[in-house]
């Protein structure tokens, strides 16, 4: 993952030796005219903070905090007008444009300034520009997901990608074992990704583990290894995973050392492969395939030799997974980790999900909807140890919860709860009515076809008789005689099943022959040959009988298609109402989900702070005294819920044979505005990273724009009075500097002072408390189960992980349990410290400092303001400004870092118990046999019984690194005092003094002319105009 560099020192100026020779040569006289700061010699008390303030104070970053001005400047005499509208600008787009068009005047200004290879005040600037650009890192912001296996996080992340499948989700243990950490692809290449196997020692340790856990104390594999279950079994699993060759007989005559020095497993362990696809679309099956198939790789996929035998599978060897995609949720910096379930006991796993957790910038709980506030992961993750570790990493405002899975809801079960049982017996009354109704219509349907069918064979047999007699007019029409028929035939159409749909009447047609026999028998009969006018009027009863018969049918039709429209649109009012009801369901369940997860997450903030309360004084404990707002700590707690899979199929990503009817939009799946979310997390950073650019390349333009007289001067000074005037400025500037100087000084043992009287106090008092409270935690581990106690194997499994194991049931702490109290004791002063305290500090510094330079600047301002020096006057104020505001980014960049030490100075206990536990829990691990629960019972208690000093190693070198976050911060504040009073002599002293053949060459001058000319033609570029009213005109015109 990419991170912002530290920011080292600048080159010095030229300028910074003789002021430092000036300094010192006049100490007596700057003491004069030391800037006086407030409160000066008051060293900052705890007590003049707001007591009630317990949300974290807002960070000195520029996004949060208007620029500091110093004094109000008239506009229409700024010169980059653009340019600082742009450092005022909200929208992280528009300062995304502004960044890019910045970074373009660097390089003309780069190109120009390079053509003097010796002039001092170019180099002084060309080192600013490329400090400038290789601080211009991107920031990331790295959100991890946390929760159980199957939960959704997989398909959630897929639905956030607008991919049908990046992260696998058939194979799930390879991606729920393992960390899985999605970045943004920059390259011009498909997607890839990256899979890092532990090295060899790290499964070395891991046989050690198993190897405890299968064998048995006569060294043979325990009987119930093939219970899954059960410890053993899911050792045994694992190493027959990875040795698929191996035997129960073989394993308890081998060793750890002789598994881990496999030949086969030298192709991956403590290596990084990478999966490159032909195309993006392919990622997915090489990752599923590259770690859970139990066909062997090829060399041409992943340079891995598939001649020897090796594992089946990959996954219990995978450190970490890592994705490249282009997805628009990750292009501004997103990264998303999915991290391992609770089932996953591999340590070097473990070690490498709790880093993403402390470095991360949010945590999303993932959580199945169903019963989504009694999930035991989400108990557990909403639980009181997981919001005491979000006190001491100052996360709190940074946890968000997604109920995944709402689709799956039955409606029957979920009516009662949700206050919509009248709209559901509405609902089934509507499907009983439709069914009768329905069932009638069949009715009245089948009677209708039975109808339909007798008229259609009378009409076939008369459409016979028809044709029978039209042939019959046409021999007389001829001249031959014919008889009439003596005898009908049975049709067959007559015993046929007729459609039930409207269809044409069938005409039969009788064949020559059975003409020459009813002319034979009518001969034979010797009947009275038919005249025309017989057979004509014959016909024409056939044809009207016919049409009466065709009337009678189209009558049924009708009858038939009204009946089944009436069907259809019964159903499809019955179907619309079940999705009515359905979507009315699932609504409610979100919010009722929404907001009992809100309100159990304060109420258990509000327990944790209570309980400290009490701890710290039961006597003036108040009860209804509330340390912050709980309510809006509840209505910050961002909860989304989603349907990844709906989302999914209603995007036309991705095929799933399930109805979604239920889901009226894309809003309505929760996606869209979990999307919105992602992106959002990013913009802090984002804004924070373009500000600070700009204002440094804003210095830089008006160090050019003095060094180069493009203002033009209005000194009327002889060069006498020029030098007098900047030895009175140098005289000032080095009093500026032990002002400032002294207030850094000041500030640094403020935060000593602080820690040493809020919070060192506190962690020896909070070591008592875990010290009396060993003994009675101990004894419950090895109580009966009944009350709380771990089953022998258990018990012997944790023991052998040095204390922490990870199961499918849910991971045991043992080290954490033994630090709770010590942690409830600090959690709420840690808090107080990193998150009100040191800010504080922090902004009365930047208060001093900002004081100080308007001081000096007033000072210079009254001594120059007869000699006409406006113009240059005003240039060297707002340069002020960004050497102002390049403190407060120097602070912020501070504050951040210090983020970073609370975070990892507050897991520096449990490696201190851990050491401390160490030779007790090898001593207990060894135990076998026969009566070995007891003996390890007994080592155990009497181990905490003992002088259980076991904060004793951690708390002086956690003590140590806390005061050493003090002597870094006085450092880094000098290092940028002295860096800008170095600039600001340079500038200062070329508004005053003029350069003469000093200056940049006439070539370069002309050339850095042009280029600040045309900045603020270029900033207008990345600025959208804007109507009277705020709005875009572009918005105006859509």
């Amino acid at each position: 993952m990419s991170q912002i560099p530290e920011k080292s020192g600048q080159p010095a100026s030229q300028h910074a030796a003789p002021l430092e020779h000036h300094t010192k040569q006049q100490n007596s006289e700057a003491d004069e005219r030391v800037v006086v700061l407030r409160d000066s010699q008051n060293v900052l008390e705890p007590t003049t903070l707001d007591a009630t303030a317990r949300v974290k104070s807002e960070p000195m970053s520029p996004q949060r905090e208007p620029r500091p001005t110093l004094e109000a400047i008239d506009d229409s005499r700024v010169e980059f007008p653009s340019l600082h509208r742009a450092l005022d600008e909200s929208k992280v787009e528009t300062l995304e444009n502004i960044f890019q068009v910045a970074q373009g005047v660097l390089d003309k200004l780069q190109k120009s300034l390079g053509k003097t290879t010796d002039n001092t005040d170019a180099k002084r600037i060309l080192d600013l520009i490329e400090d400038l650009k290789t601080k211009a890192v991107a920031s990331q912001t790295l959100v991890c997901l946390m929760g159980d296996t199957g939960g959704g996080k997989s398909t959630i992340i897929n639905g956030l990608l607008g991919k049908k499948k990046v992260v696998p989700t058939s194979c799930m243990r390879a991606c729920t074992a393992c960390p899985t950490e999605i970045s943004y692809n920059n390259t011009d290449g498909p997607d890839w990704a990256e899979v890092e196997f532990i090295s060899v020692e790290e499964w070395l340790a891991e046989l050690r583990y198993l190897f405890n856990d299968v064998l048995n104390g006569d060294g043979e594999v325990h009987s119930n290894s093939t219970n899954q279950e059960t410890e053993a079994g899911v050792a045994w699993a694992k190493i027959t995973t990875i040795y698929p060759h191996m035997t129960r007989d073989l394993l308890a005559q081998t060793t750890e050392k002789t598994l881990a020095k496999d030949r086969t497993l030298g192709e991956f362990l403590g290596t990084t492969k990478k999966v490159i696809p032909s195309k993006s679309d392919l990622l997915y099956k090489k990752v599923q395939r590259f770690i859970d198939s139990k066909e062997k790789i090829s060399n041409k996929e992943t340079s891995i030799a598939t001649t020897a035998p090796g594992p089946s599978e990959l996954w219990p060897l995978i450190k970490v997974v890592r994705l490249y995609v282009k997805a628009d949720v990750l292009s501004t910096g997103l990264t998303l980790a999915d991290l391992p379930g609770v089932g996953d006991s591999n340590a070097a796993r473990a070690s490498v999900a709790s880093k993403y957790v402390e470095k991360c910038n949010g945590i999303w709980i993932v959580a199945p909807i169903v019963r989504a506030v009694d999930n035991k992961t989400a108990q557990h993750l909403l639980g009181e140890s997981f919001k005491m570790q979000l006190k001491f990493d100052g996360n709190i405002s940074n946890v968000s919860f997604i109920c995944s899975q709402t689709d799956d809801i039955v409606v029957g079960e979920a009516v009662d709860s949700l206050n919509l049982a009248k709209e559901y017996a509405e609902h089934l009354a509507l499907e009983e009515r439709t069914a009768a109704e329905n069932a009638n219509r069949k009715t009245e349907l089948d009677r209708i076809t039975e109808t339909q069918n007798e008229f259609e064979a009378e009409a076939t047999q008369v459409q016979n008789d028809l044709n029978c007699w039209n042939k019959l007019a046409l021999k007389n029409a001829k001249g031959i005689k014919v008889f009439a028929p003596v005898t009908k035939r049975k049709l067959q159409s007559q015993q046929s099943q007729v459609p039930k749909k409207r269809r044409f009447l069938r005409v039969f047609v009788e064949s020559d022959d059975e003409d020459k026999q009813r002319e034979e028998s009518t001969a034979n009969a010797q009947q009275e040959a038919l005249t025309h006018e017989q057979i004509t009027l014959k016909i024409n009863q056939f044809e009207s009988q016919l049409k009466d018969l065709s009337d009678r049918l189209e009558d049924l039709y009708s009858q038939e298609g009204c009946i089944e429209k009436a069907i259809g649109d019964a159903e499809g009012h019955r179907q619309r109402s079940k999705v009515s009801i359905m979507s009315s369901c699932i609504q409610r369940r979100n919010a009722y989900s929404s907001t009992a997860i809100q309100a159990h997450f304060a109420l258990g903030v509000q327990k944790l702070d209570q309980e400290t309360a009490i701890k710290k004084d039961d006597e003036s404990f108040d009860p209804d005294h509330q340390e912050r707002d709980y309510q809006q700590i509840a209505q910050s707690l961002p909860v989304f819920c989603v349907s990844s899979q709906a989302y999914q199929v209603k995007k036309g990503t991705a095929k799933i044979d399930r109805n979604f009817d239920a889901f009226h939009d894309l809003k309505m799946t929760g996606m869209p505005q979990l999307h919105v979310h992602a992106k959002k997390l990013t913009e802090a950073g984002r804004i924070s990273d373009c500000r600070k650019f700009l204002n440094g390349f804003l210095q830089i333009l008006q160090s050019l724009q003095i060094l180069t007289g493009t203002q033009s001067l209005e000194l009327v000074l002889s060069p006498n009075e020029q030098a007098d005037e900047v030895k009175k400025l140098l005289r000032d500037l080095g009093g500026l500097k032990l002002t400032l100087d002294e207030a850094a000084k000041k500030s640094s043992e403020d935060c000593k002072h602080i820690f040493k009287k809020k919070l060192f106090k506190q962690i020896h008092k909070a070591n008592d408390r875990a010290i009396d409270e060993a003994p009675r935690i101990v004894t419950g581990w090895v109580a009966p189960t009944e009350q709380g106690g771990y089953y022998h194997s258990t018990l012997k499994a944790t023991l052998t992980r040095q204390g922490h194991f990870k199961r499918k049931a849910g991971t045991i702490n043992l080290n954490e349990e033994l630090i709770t109290g010590l942690k409830r004791e600090l959690a709420t002063p840690w808090e107080d410290i990193f998150s009100r305290y040191t800010p504080e500090i922090l902004k009365l510094f930047s208060q001093s400092c900002r004081e100080a330079l308007e001081e000096f600047h007033q000072q210079l301002k009254a001594r120059l303001r007869h000699t006409g020096a406006a113009s240059t006057i005003d240039i060297l104020h707002t340069q002020l400004q960004t050497y102002n505001q390049g403190i407060n980014d120097k602070l912020h960049d501070f504050e951040q870092r210090i983020q970073e030490w609370q975070r990892d100075l507050s897991r520096q206990f449990m490696p201190g118990v851990k050491r401390v536990m160490t030779s007790v829990y090898d001593d207990c691990a060894e135990e076998q046999g026969r009566g070995s629960f007891k003996r390890i019972s007994k080592k155990l208690i009497g181990f905490a019984n003992s002088d259980f000093r076991v904060f004793d190693k951690s708390i002086p070198s956690i003590q140590s690194k806390l005061s050493r976050i003090c002597t870094i911060h006085k450092e880094t504040l000098l290092e940028e005092i002295n860096l800008m009073i170095n600039n600001m002599t340079a500038d200062y002293t070329n508004g005053i003094q003029k350069r003469g053949d000093a200056g940049l060459p006439q070539v370069v001058r002309r050339e850095v002319m042009e280029v600040l000319s045309g900045v603020d033609r270029e900033m207008d570029r990345g600025i959208p105009d804007e109507t009277p009213n705020g709005q875009d005109v572009n918005m105006v015109d859509a």
